[in-house]
Order: C-alpha cells, then structure tokens, then sequence
C-alpha cells in the first residue's frame, strides 16, 4: 500500500521528530560506565601527587608516564624525559632504576623529585575505570593518573 502524497509530509515529520527525540534521549542519559583502562600501552597523565593536584602551566607538557607491554616504561617528570624498565607481579610494579635527561629546571622541581621517588622498587598499582593509582609502602609515596586518548 503506497502512501498518498497528501500523507508523505505527514509521515516524514513524524519520521524527523522521532530520530531527533531519541537522539536527545541519548545525550540526556547519564554516561556509561567505561571498562577499566588497560594498564599496559595507554599514556597516563599524572594529575594527583602525593594528595596533591599536579597543576601544568599552558605552555609546559603534562607529567605523564607509558608502561608498555615490552616491559619498558618511558615518561616525562615535569622537567626531564626518563625510560626504564619494570616487571608486572600482580599488584605490584617493580620498577628498575630509571635513566632521565638531565636538563637544568628553573621552575620548581618538587613534582619531578615526587613522582621519581615514587617510580623506584615495588609499587603497588590499581585501576578504576579511566584512573590509575600508584602507592609507594615504603617511602609513602602515591600518585593519580588519568588515561588520555590520543586523537
């Protein structure tokens, strides 16, 4: 049965509305909750240090860190690039000692000296959702990262 011309307008508008409808339902529903981020090849963005929010100047990159699935592990401190090793046991890291350039920081460096400190031995390590948590048990060092998509 063909649609009269009379009706066609009719039946597209109903059509149009109903698309655009659900398509606002969509967008006024909470957010999915996302699988937990993989620990291994996804770039980490630090944003917390020692209970302390990592702030980054507009112009400076952001401290990050890469643990890739070769057992290496490279990153950016806040002042200076660094590399290493470290071997995955559970939920613990251990981390081999980490070579860095050794660029000469005017800023203060306090974040740098943390998250080094940080990086060093066993570290226990966790993941909810898109956010990383390190601990360090003896030294009482920790750390929040966010994972970030590279587009």
């Amino acid at each position: 049965m063909q649609p009269s011309h009379s009706r066609l307008p009719f039946i597209m508008t109903a059509i149009l509305t109903g698309t655009l409808l659900s398509g606002c339902n969509l967008i006024s529903e909470q957010p999915v909750s996302l699988a937990n981020e993989s620990l291994q090849n996804t770039y980490w963005k630090l944003i917390t240090l020692n209970g302390n929010p990592v702030e980054v100047m507009p112009d400076q990159r952001e401290p990050h860190l890469i643990l890739k699935q070769n057992h290496k592990v490279q990153g950016y401190s806040g002042c200076n690039m660094f590399q290493g090793k470290f071997e995955l046991k559970k939920e613990m890291l251990e981390f081999q000692p980490l070579l860095m350039t050794r660029r000469a920081c005017m800023d203060d460096n306090r974040v740098e000296y943390n998250l080094m400190n940080l990086l060093q031995g066993d570290v226990s390590w966790s993941i909810q959702g898109q956010k990383l948590k390190l601990n360090h048990a003896d030294n009482e060092s920790n750390a929040t990262f966010q994972a970030v998509h590279l587009q």
